[in-house]
């Protein structure tokens, strides 16, 4: 019989990927005791405007630049095999538990995300089959579950201690730097020679693709 793992996943348009996004993965292996973490690169993300987002390949590419020397982290592009349709997390969800029931699945987000988490298409469905791990600042928690709380009050919290499987949450504050994607791209369209907050190489890959250049 499989070994059941643990994995948590940290789904995004990742556009493009960061060193906060890599944090947040060091943060939420360490302090959740996961076996892997998987950056699923959404397609398209429903709740964005598909402006501005860089090409899917592009963006698993520059992932996989960010994360190239954590043996813990994979790079996904499973979501972009699902059957055509808007990019939703609860049928991700679903199809990941149908391709691999030896998986416990640990769904992560960011406390800005959790805000708008009652928007989102089938969050019930996800609340009732997954653990959420709901990453904030330190010092960021209070201010997002006081906003947000009543949100999962019909689900247990859990203590701190490491998941079973059960479909319960909690929050997790780390050492996670804030950083704007949108200041990144910014920086790279104004040709800046330098951008802070991005990996050794993203740059140089971005730049002979002639992606986010000066127009």
């Amino acid at each position: 019989m499989a070994k059941t793992r643990t994995v948590g996943i940290y789904g995004g348009s990742f556009n493009p990927a960061h060193l906060g996004h890599r944090e947040l993965a060091e943060e939420a292996l360490r302090l959740l005791q996961l076996d892997e973490v998987w950056f699923m690169v959404s397609p398209q993300n429903p709740q964005k405007d598909k402006e501005g987002i860089l090409p899917f390949d592009h963006r698993v590419h520059i992932c996989r630049l960010t994360v190239k020397d954590m043996a813990h982290v994979q790079v996904s592009t499973f979501e972009q095999h699902l059957p055509p349709g808007p990019s939703r997390t609860c049928n991700l969800l679903a199809a990941l538990r149908l391709a691999y029931p030896h998986i416990r699945f640990v769904w992560m987000m960011g406390a800005d995300n959790w805000r708008h988490f009652h928007t989102w298409n089938g969050w019930q469905e996800i609340a009732a089959n997954h653990p959420i791990a709901i990453f904030a600042r330190v010092g960021d928690a209070t201010t997002a579950q006081t906003e947000a709380g009543h949100i999962l009050a019909a689900h247990q919290r859990m203590p701190d201690a490491p998941w079973d499987g059960t479909p319960d949450w909690r929050w997790v504050e780390g050492n996670i730097r804030e950083v704007s994607a949108t200041a990144i791209r910014t920086q790279l369209l104004q040709g800046a020679d330098e951008v802070d907050n991005v990996a050794d190489g993203v740059v140089a890959y971005l730049r002979t693709h002639g992606l986010l250049t000066r127009q």
